[in-house]
């Protein structure tokens, strides 16, 4: 029986248990041990017939089956309950004690003790958390307290001499039990520090070095923009003036809304010589930006040699030579080509009281006494080595006063909505158009462009888009 009690403090212990665990438990017998011998230890130094002394008696008797029971749980391998349990009790009791009996015998000690306890039995966050604030929080109340309210025990200085020096001494012995657990705590934070300085010099070094690159992108991104502006300013000087087009046709207009800064589609318009009216056409070329670009000017620079060197002016004929001098120009004549880019274009050429109309691709609506009518035009592109045989037709339409007549490329029609859910139609498109086609000119234009902008909102821009009408 000796001999048992003599080994209490591995009361409890299990062979699978850890080397910390195994700390854990002896330390909380010693502290269930410690407890009921002080307990009983003061119980003797306190004993004598007083009635004022009862409070006293039941504190330290409450203090000693507390001890027991930690040792119980212990005995019953209830290890969490008897932790918990233990702190918890011995905290409040401790906080209640140092309350009632006074600064004088230095209480508050313990707490601080109770707070080294919790350290090293509580590995989860929110647990310890929980009890360091509860025991800071008596801490404080106690000391506050003492100050405040007199206390029925003062001067004893014997159990406060105990407690001063005991208090330490547990919590020295806390402290060493669990020294190597503390060292490689430590050592793990150093570690890690030590890991954190590491990576943050290497994410100071990738943020230079991102920095850096940025810079240089930015610097070519400029270069970049600045040629595609300055293209800009060359395709915007290669395209006919508007104050041409009000000249040859004053109930007229021109929209033009590019999706980059450089346009894929384009327009043309030429003054022709001996009555034979005023010629436009309205193309869109295969991509857009910087690649639909180059085909445009290309496109111009064709349509200028056809009309006004080779003076050809029938839109049938100009489509016919269009596409020849495309396909040499792009080498898809040659059987290994595999080059397809090419374009959808609608020439017109307009007399007082005629239309002559030819297409590659491409639509013209117009609107007679209210009714909408549509040319589809020939299913051919301009290039393209895909089609091998081509056939473009002309159609000739009596201009009446108040017809209205429109040439348009694909990118209104293929604009999603701000949500991006939908493609704006050709059926949506035909609808608009109804609603607009008796306005002037002038104002259809700006009906158009407010139109597309609500329609597109916040969202990008699908492609070009390029709108020609015009009235009898």
């Amino acid at each position: 029986m000796v001999a048992q009690l003599s080994n209490f403090v591995e009361w409890g212990m299990y062979e699978t248990a850890s080397p910390t665990e195994q700390k854990k438990i002896r330390l909380s017998n010693i502290f269930g041990m410690v407890f009921l011998l002080s307990s009983l230890f003061y119980l003797a130094i306190f004993f004598r017939p007083s009635f004022d002394l009862i409070r006293i008696y039941i504190q330290l008797s409450m203090y000693a089956m507390a001890g027991v029971a930690v040792l119980i749980l212990n005995i019953m391998k209830k290890h969490i309950i008897s932790r918990f349990f233990m702190v918890t009790y011995f905290t409040l009791h401790v906080g209640f004690v140092s309350y009632e009996s006074g600064s004088s015998l230095d209480c508050e000690l313990y707490l601080i003790l109770m707070m080294a306890v919790s350290l090293v039995f509580f590995e989860n966050k929110a647990v310890l958390l929980f009890f360091l604030t509860l025991q800071v929080i008596l801490l404080f109340l106690a000391q506050e307290a003492n100050f405040a309210i007199p206390r029925p025990i003062q001067n004893n200085h014997f159990i406060a001499y105990i407690d001063f020096f005991l208090a330490p001494i547990q919590i020295a012995f806390t402290i060493y039990t669990f020294k190597d657990e503390i060292l490689a705590y430590t050592k793990d934070i150093e570690r890690k520090n030590t890991l954190l300085e590491q990576q943050h010099e290497e994410i100071t070094t990738q943020r230079d070095d991102l920095q850096e690159k940025n810079e240089i992108i930015g610097e070519k991104n400029k270069q970049i923009t600045d040629s595609i502006n300055y293209a800009s300013r060359i395709q915007g000087a290669m395209l006919p003036q508007m104050t041409e087009l009000k000249q040859n046709l004053k109930e007229s207009f021109i929209f033009f809304r590019p999706r980059d800064i450089v346009s894929g589609d384009f327009y043309f318009f030429e003054k022709l010589p001996q009555e034979q009216g005023f010629l436009v056409a309205i193309a869109d070329c295969t991509g857009h930006g910087v690649s639909g670009a180059m085909m445009s000017m290309l496109g111009v620079s064709l349509l200028t040699q056809i009309i006004l060197e080779q003076n050809i002016t029938a839109p049938k004929a100009i489509l016919e030579e269009l596409d020849n001098k495309v396909k040499n120009a792009l080498k898809q004549t040659q059987s290994n080509s595999d080059v397809r880019d090419g374009m959808d274009i609608v020439v017109l050429r307009i007399t007082p009281t005629k239309l002559y109309f030819a297409s590659a691709n491409r639509p013209l609506y117009y609107f007679k006494n209210d009714e909408l009518l549509e040319i589809k035009g020939d299913k051919n592109p301009i290039g393209s080595g895909a089609y091998q045989t081509k056939t473009f037709t002309e159609h000739t339409l009596e201009i009446s006063k108040n017809d209205s007549f429109y040439a348009f490329s694909d990118g209104i029609a293929d604009q999603f909505s701000a949500d991006d859910s939908q493609k704006y139609t050709i059926k949506r498109w035909k609808d608009f158009l109804k609603d607009i086609q008796k306005m002037q000119m002038i104002s259809q234009e700006e009906a158009i462009s407010k139109e597309f902008d609500t329609w597109k909102g916040f969202n990008h821009q699908t492609d070009d888009v390029l709108v020609f009408g015009f009235k009898g």
